[in-house]
């Protein structure tokens, strides 16, 4: 699996980036793809590509402590899609 597809997830249409952003204001929409890939019940690792040092904090950040997303989160991601 790929999950924020080259960067295609994670360049979401305005109005959904701010609907993100008003549900998790520190939460990037690559994280939403990723965290939405690693929410799945059998999947036990996700990999991301990433190019510079603040992807790697982004997703370092947010999968020490993992909680898969809530109903609602998974409404937001398939919005997204």
């Amino acid at each position: 699996m790929e999950p924020v597809k080259g960067g295609k997830l994670a360049n979401v249409p305005d109005e959904v980036a701010a609907e993100m952003k008003a549900m998790h204001p520190d939460w990037s929409p690559a994280s939403w793809a990723i965290r939405f890939a690693a929410s799945h019940e059998n999947v036990k690792m996700v990999l991301s590509g990433m190019s510079d040092m603040e992807q790697v904090l982004d997703n370092t950040s947010y999968m020490q402590n993992f909680k898969p997303l809530t109903a609602e989160e998974m409404k937001m991601v398939h919005l997204a899609g």
